[in-house]
């Protein structure tokens, strides 16, 4: 029978369903399986938006078990739920009469002056509930971030309640809930280098906990702080051995300080650790060791790992992306390169790198006007942030279709924004390369002018 009831419930056909749960009602006398019954029912209700009834379920078992204090904590939940605060009053008056605990009845209370708009008073009880040892750590904690975002106004949480979440954290500072909760509040409030401070001692505390490594390492690299990112995940790889991003982040700390070799090494034992079940972590070790590769201009190695992530998982885009626009660059393989960039581009086809990469495929095979299409495509999603690259290679596919004025002018923005970006970066390799493109365009450029004027 509770399998037909779940069945009518599944498919939309409420009354049917609430009569079989009236039925398995009837024979219940324990109070646990009573209530859940009844609950069932009222969600049953509210599906059909008949709410007295939904609500009458609740009284129902609170009229069943008189003496059972959580059937009327229920219906004031279910009253909070509609935000009908006001409605609660007397059953939380109830409860107090019938002494039920103030550690109980509290969080109650906060929660009623906060639908009701008193902030003054649930604030008050909020430090009451605080200070209390008989109280959690995690629960005053929940509060505490309960109220502040009632609190926000914008994006951004007010900053002078964090005392509060300082006062938890000193209270039971051994309690990993209080710590996560306070950072977390920093994070809102782009306090990143305080959230790490927060969690840091939980690395002595529960150092196998990925949530605390987690917690630090995303702080530092919204810090960017790349020193400390790789730090962090060195660290972490001391007791946690099967996550991929510990040594996909620590490789880039090795490769950035020119350890090279050492951080093929970091990632291929990354792989020896991380389950087969797991291809996601696995393919992005294996893109990471193949674009290491590509950097050093190690090409076999570059395609060899190329194809083992995509073994892994046939999904990475950043593999099809980088994997087909290195064949494009070299021409090779161009068939191959289609098909991958037109996987990537199905995947997700508001992928900027992705899109300019399909583009640059179909200019390399001779289809000028769809890689003109998507170069289009690519320049719009980048809007603002535009690269010369994109325009650079809009103006190859346009000087390829004849289109020589169109082709001059996307070759000079794509120069104007070369010249922004060697001013913003601060990168040696990067201010090299981008130098060397620069020439090479400057050469094309002075030729398509030599050639117009005969």
């Amino acid at each position: 029978m509770q399998y037909l009831a779940r069945t009518y419930f599944s498919t939309g056909e409420y009354d049917k369903a609430i009569r079989l749960y009236d039925h398995l009602q009837r024979g219940e006398s324990g109070y646990a399986r009573y209530a859940r019954l009844g609950e069932i029912k009222a969600t049953l209700y509210e599906a059909s938006q008949r709410l007295d009834q939904a609500e009458a379920q609740y009284r129902a078992t609170i009229k069943a078990f008189p003496e059972e204090a959580e059937a009327k904590v229920a219906l004031i939940g279910w009253l909070y739920k509609q935000e009908r605060f006001a409605q609660a009053q007397p059953i939380l008056a109830q409860l107090k009469a019938e002494a039920y605990s103030e550690q109980q009845l509290r969080p109650l209370f906060i929660q009623y002056h906060l639908g009701l708009k008193q902030q003054d008073l649930a604030l008050e009880l909020l430090k009451e509930h605080l200070e209390d040892m008989q109280t959690s750590a995690e629960d005053k904690a929940i509060r505490w971030y309960q109220f502040l975002l009632s609190q926000r106004k914008g994006d951004q949480l007010p900053e002078k309640y964090n005392s509060y979440f300082a006062r938890i954290v000193e209270l039971h500072p051994d309690e990993p809930s209080a710590k996560f909760t306070y950072a977390q509040v920093l994070r809102l409030q782009n306090k990143f280098a305080e959230s790490i401070a927060v969690v840091r001692p939980l690395c002595r505390i529960t150092p196998e906990d990925p949530e605390v490594w987690n917690s630090l390492i995303g702080d530092a690299i919204s810090l960017e702080d790349n020193q400390l990112v790789f730090e962090l995940c060195r660290e972490a790889l001391e007791f946690i051995r099967t996550d991929w991003r510990y040594y996909f982040y620590a490789s880039i700390g090795l490769y950035t300080s020119g350890q090279v070799s050492e951080a093929i090494h970091l990632l291929k034992e990354g792989l020896a650790h991380i389950p087969e079940a797991d291809g996601q972590g696995r393919s992005q070790l294996y893109a990471q060791i193949g674009d290491i590769y590509s950097e050093q201009n190690q090409i076999k190695e570059t395609f060899e790992y190329y194809e083992l992530a995509l073994e892994a998982n046939p999904d990475n885009v950043g593999v099809l992306n980088n994997y087909a626009y290195s064949l494009a660059e070299r021409d090779q393989e161009l068939d191959k390169a289609e098909r991958m960039a037109a996987r990537g581009f199905k995947l997700d086809g508001d992928n900027l790198n992705m899109v300019d990469t399909y583009a640059w495929v179909f200019y390399k095979r001779g289809n000028y006007t769809l890689a003109k299409l998507y170069q289009t495509k690519a320049i719009d999603l980048a809007g603002d942030e535009a690269t010369g690259v994109l325009y650079e290679h809009l103006g190859d596919i346009e000087f390829a279709q004849g289109e020589y004025d169109a082709a001059r002018e996307a070759w000079q923005r794509a120069l104007a924004l070369y010249d922004r970006e060697l001013q913003a970066t601060e990168s040696d390799e990067s201010k090299a390369k981008t130098k060397k493109r620069v020439e090479e365009l400057r050469r094309r450029l002075t030729k398509a002018n030599k050639q117009e004027k005969k």
